[in-house]
Order: C-alpha cells, then sequence, then structure tokens
C-alpha cells in the first residue's frame, strides 16, 4: 500500500495552522512588487487563470521598454478537473500558442515572442523556462502568475534553478495581484482566499514530491539578491492576517 504523503487530503490541511513562518515570508517576499531598474532579460508568462496574467505580463514588458525577451510558457489547452472549466472558455486555460494571438494584438514585437508550449503543469514550465533562460545565457527572468500561485511556482523553479546548476540566473517575482479576497477566479471553483490556502498546500504535498523548494531554501536562494526585498510589503501581510482571522 502506497504511504500516505503528510496533508495529502486537503481537508486534513485545512485544520493546521496552515502556513509556517518561512512560508509566511515566501508569500510576503513573492508578492512584494520591486522591480530593478536595470531590464530583464526575459518576462515570463505563465499560463492559468485565463487571460488574467496577460496584463501583468505587458505592463512588466513596457516597463523595460519592450526591450526583455518575452517567453510563453504552457501548453494545456482546457482543464476537465476543474469544477466549473466549463463556464470558461479553455476551461481558464489558454495555451500559449493562442495567448501569442493577444500578446500580438497588444503591439508585443512577434521577434520578442519566445514560444514554450509543452508544459502542462509549473514543474514542466520550470524545467523548460529554466533551461532555455540557461541555453540562452539569461541572467534575470520575470515570472507572471497570480498571487497565490506565485509562491509554488517561485519555489518549482527554484528546485530547477538547483538541479540545472545555475542559481546565478535571478528569479524576479511580478504577480497579478488585482484580486479581492472573495473573487471567484476562472476555471477554479474558487475564490481568492481559498486558492491561497490550497497552493500553501500544494508547496507541503509537493516538498514530500521532491519537486519543489522548501520555503527555507527559497529564503537562502533570495539572500542572493536581498538588498532588492529588504521592504516588507504592508499591504501583504495584512491579506494574510486577514485570511487567517477569518479562520478562527
Amino acid at each position: 500500500m502506497p504511504k500516505k504523503d503528510k496533508y495529502s487530503d486537503y481537508n486534513e490541511y485545512d485544520q493546521r495552522d496552515w502556513w509556517n513562518e518561512a512560508e509566511r515570508e515566501i508569500f510576503i517576499k513573492t508578492n512584494t512588487e520591486i522591480l530593478p531598474e536595470e531590464t530583464s532579460d526575459a518576462v515570463v508568462w505563465i499560463e492559468g487563470d485565463a487571460k488574467d496574467r496577460a496584463e501583468k505580463t505587458i505592463e512588466v514588458f513596457n516597463h523595460y521598454g519592450q526591450e526583455p525577451n518575452l517567453i510563453l510558457s504552457g501548453g494545456l489547452e482546457g482543464n476537465p478537473y476543474r469544477p466549473d472549466a466549463d463556464k470558461y472558455p479553455n476551461g481558464g486555460n489558454i495555451p500559449s500558442w493562442k495567448m501569442k494571438e493577444e500578446f500580438l494584438k497588444r503591439n508585443i514585437p512577434e521577434n520578442k515572442i519566445i514560444l514554450e508550449d509543452e508544459s502542462l503543469n509549473a514543474l514542466d514550465q520550470a524545467i523548460n523556462v529554466v533551461n532555455i533562460a540557461k541555453e540562452r545565457g539569461f541572467n534575470s527572468i520575470v515570472l507572471v502568475a497570480s498571487m497565490w500561485h506565485q509562491p509554488r511556482l517561485f519555489l518549482t523553479f527554484v528546485k530547477q534553478l538547483h538541479e540545472q546548476n545555475v542559481l546565478d540566473i535571478e528569479l524576479i517575482n511580478q504577480p497579478e495581484t488585482k484580486y479581492s479576497l472573495d473573487r471567484e477566479i476562472p476555471g477554479r471553483g474558487k475564490n481568492t482566499t481559498e486558492m491561497i490556502k490550497e497552493d500553501l498546500w500544494r508547496i507541503t504535498r509537493y516538498n514530500d514530491n521532491n519537486t519543489v523548494a522548501v520555503a527555507e531554501k527559497g529564503l537562502k536562494y533570495l539572500e542572493n539578491f536581498d538588498k532588492k526585498y529588504r521592504e516588507k510589503s504592508d499591504k501583504i501581510k495584512k491579506v494574510l492576517d486577514e485570511i487567517k482571522l477569518k479562520d478562527k
């Protein structure tokens, strides 16, 4: 009989004090929007939540004067496992080759776009995007996901930086943070608060599968670039405290 993963049952996980201090710090740091003045080598749009992440991706790309490359990562079209997937085009997932059309309509130069269309999940995306960055000699990449997904995505990428021996590549977090705590998320059947809790649960579960870095290792990685993350976001701390109060 296979060994049961720690907190493999989400309901079981939901009963615990559901973040430790390191997880809390990772959430705060990955949701603190600090863009370095110097341009990055690439901005990475991460597939998920329909077109929600496109605006932030374009904002960051234009912030750098359209100088970086734009990596569109994800090849999953639809998701039958999501409870309300039928309410949204493509089940809330729009693959990179379709999103390319959207970005071209928004005046993104085609010669700046790099399609990464083989990934079906966050682990695939981390493996493939880190490999692209390694092959092209990139020094830094900006990751654009959603606020609840950003911590797990970041830790998955940190794991791959270790695996591919490229810890000198800087990961810059720029999540889409426009969500109110009770906003329903496209194709998820959950609101923002529920998604934050679920992705923290996934961090714990995937630690057991050795596919994400533990939060402490993510913090250790960030120490290399600490000067850009010294300011803590009071807004993000307030969000976490508000969610925790609701659970009591």
